[in-house]
């Protein structure tokens, strides 16, 4: 008898994105639709991980369920990490720039930024790369105000 996450792997395995965007994604949550509920989601982690790099230009949802469901699972960003140095993906660097959103310690935000950085000044990645320096842009102007909103109260 088969796990129900051994299942979901395996679902995801076959996925092929759809003509239609919006096919493809509601297939991904029918397939992910329990995923809160499985015993060890976090084994799916990385087959999620590589449909988004094997797919990198299909529309799999803004953010998505895989989005979704990997971010539910403690511990993920190592696998992001590891995701981005193999193959960036618009939702992958997405995510570095959800996570730059979130409450981070300076070594994990400077560690993102870097990421950020990397992509943005990977000509190869053309539209990426764009879509990388306008987040980190985005995330400079952040700390920028941030630190003047901080030193404003310090005077």
């Amino acid at each position: 008898m088969s796990h129900p996450v051994d299942e979901l792997i395996q679902r995801l395995d076959s996925f092929v994105p759809c003509d239609n965007d919006v096919d493809s994604v509601n297939i991904l949550y029918e397939i992910t639709d329990n995923f809160d509920g499985i015993e060890a989601p976090e084994k799916a982690v990385p087959r999620m991980f590589a449909l988004l790099e094997k797919f990198p230009d299909a529309e799999l949802g803004t953010p998505g369920p895989l989005v979704h469901c990997i971010e539910s699972v403690d511990g993920y960003e190592s696998q992001l990490i590891e995701s981005i140095h193999r193959r960036p993906t618009y939702l992958t660097v997405w995510m570095v720039n959800r996570r730059l959103n979130s409450t981070l310690t300076e070594e994990e935000r400077t560690t993102f930024l870097e990421i950020l950085n990397a992509v943005s000044k990977n000509k190869a990645l053309l539209d990426l790369a764009d879509d990388a320096a306008q987040l980190l842009e985005y995330q400079n102007l952040r700390l920028d105000n941030s630190s003047k909103r901080s030193d404003d109260c310090h005077e």
